[in-house]
């Protein structure tokens, strides 16, 4: 058992919902579920990104009376990713054969890879390996980066990577009655080469939401360009599409870099500019990922307890801390945001704050 490491090595759909919440990745401003990206809210999987503070209240009618009900609200989906080879079909874990899988936790980096193979009907097998970060060194940023290599052919892969706004609170099964739709669209759109946002407003408590994505491709370690197809889906979902010429081993990598911001943030006169500005600044993966392993290296130097002889329960701890941590950021203290009960990491309690 690795101390610093949490990890699951097969696919359990039962568990699936307990290790989206174990793999949240969070700063203290904002917190993101350890969903995988092909996936949308089903029995199975439950996407969710949590900001600090942002809460809204809806009435229900419940047995003749009026319910108001105060939630954490789900913010727009970042991680939103898929993928196809040719013509065939979208990614769809039921559909095609697993021959491996693996999700691994590093508390000690901040970081949350998976590494899959699977087959398709025709017998062709990819490899997808998948790291992501919510930057403790820049609360309002995160980022995913995807590299595929076809093991056994050649031909052309075909790749989503969006924003989804279509979201609703429905993570806890006891809320399902209640009244579930927090937000409404504002606005979306593309910006410079590579970039498109999603703005949403909460529909009683009025904060705006914007969350800002550029794309970057490489062919090895080449960055490379191609074109970027934007389809929206109404003003609830804005993805970009490209295709991939790729040939047997040969491995591609793409990134996707995020920024979030709202309307509460103190000093932000309009949260839709300082989102696409802040994505705009980043220059890749690398260069978030750093300052951002560095903050965590400082933050275990203060705040890690190492203890002698059980592996397992020194991992249990160190997984506390590692949510404790996520969860009270100095970068939420001057957000009026306090300490949810069950951290940035869903909805159970409703987000809401005891103490």
């Amino acid at each position: 058992m690795n101390r610093w490491k949490l990890s699951y090595d097969k696919f359990d759909p039962e568990e699936e919902s307990l290790r989206e919440a174990l793999c949240t990745l969070g700063n203290g401003y904002f917190g993101t579920r350890g969903a995988s990206p092909e996936t949308s809210a089903s029995k199975v999987h439950y996407p969710g990104t949590y900001i600090a503070g942002v809460y809204n209240t809806l009435p229900t009618e419940v047995s003749g009376k009026t319910i108001y009900n105060e939630d954490f609200v789900n913010c727009p989906n970042w991680l939103l990713f898929n993928y196809r080879i040719d013509d065939g079909p979208w990614f769809n874990r039921l559909k095609v054969k697993i021959l491996s899988w693996k999700m691994v936790l590093n508390m000690r980096k901040g970081m949350l890879s998976r590494r899959l193979r699977w087959q398709d009907q025709e017998g062709r097998i990819t490899l997808v390996e998948n790291h992501r970060i919510v930057s403790m060194a820049h609360p309002h940023c995160g980022a995913m980066t995807f590299s595929i290599t076809p093991e056994n052919y050649s031909g052309t892969i075909t790749i989503r990577s969006g924003i989804d706004g279509s979201v609703i609170n429905a993570g806890v099964e006891r809320y399902k009655q209640l009244n579930s739709k927090h937000l409404e669209p504002v606005s979306l759109g593309e910006f410079g080469e590579d970039g498109i946002f999603l703005q949403k407003i909460t529909n009683q408590s009025k904060i705006q939401i914007t969350e800002a994505m550029r794309t970057l491709i490489f062919k090895g370690d080449e960055k490379i360009k191609t074109k970027l197809n934007v389809i929206s889906h109404g003003r609830q979902k804005i993805v970009q599409e490209f295709s991939l010429k790729v040939k047997k081993g040969q491995k591609h990598t793409v990134e996707k870099l995020v920024s979030i911001y709202t309307s509460r943030d103190h000093g932000v006169a309009d949260d839709c500019a300082m989102a696409k500005d802040a994505v705009s600044l980043i220059e890749n993966f690398d260069s978030l990922y750093q300052p951002h392993k560095a903050k965590w290296k400082a933050l275990w130097k203060r705040f890690d307890i190492e203890l002698k002889g059980d592996d397992f329960v020194q991992q249990v701890l160190r997984l506390h801390a590692f949510h404790l941590l996520q969860t009270a950021s100095t970068y939420n203290e001057d957000i009026d945001a306090g300490m949810p009960a069950r951290g940035l990491h869903g909805e159970a309690y409703r987000g809401h704050i005891f103490w």
